[in-house]
């Protein structure tokens, strides 16, 4: 199983990208937990100004911060959009099924920022759309309610 994992960051100079990329490296390696506020310091090498000033971090109260994804509301919007549309792709089709072949053929819609294979499979594994496979190819069929 491989996890797909997309950031939209905002346009920053090189301090706040190496800032964001650091930070994100820490993350990686699993070593993120409560972190006190004198050890944030020396893990990352960057004072935690930078990172709020990056959007990386953001100030919960004197001495704690938040983590937060620069352009995170930017990707959920596209996100959302492209789903409905891919669904209403599908329930406007004969049946309200599709051959998967047929679908990813599509041209599509403006709102499909992300690409239509991507939100095919997220809608698969959301349970959102059956997988039926037949003899010509797999069928993608709304789920009876």
């Amino acid at each position: 199983m491989k996890l797909m994992v997309f950031f939209y960051f905002s346009p920053c100079k090189g301090t706040q990208a190496a800032a964001i990329l650091s930070f994100l490296q820490v993350g990686i390696k699993g070593q993120w937990r409560m972190i006190p506020r004198g050890h944030i310091v020396p893990s990352l090498l960057f004072h935690p100004r930078q990172l709020v000033n990056a959007g990386v971090l953001t100030v919960r109260d004197a001495g704690s911060w938040w983590l937060s994804v620069p352009g995170a509301g930017r990707f959920v919007k596209y996100f959302v959009k492209g789903r409905q549309a891919v669904l209403g792709m599908v329930r406007k089709s004969k049946y309200r099924e599709l051959s998967l072949s047929e679908l990813l053929g599509r041209r599509a819609p403006l709102s499909v920022r992300l690409g239509l294979p991507y939100h095919v499979h997220d809608l698969i594994g959301g349970q959102l759309l059956d997988i039926v496979p037949t003899a010509s190819g797999t069928l993608l069929r709304l789920p009876e309610t």
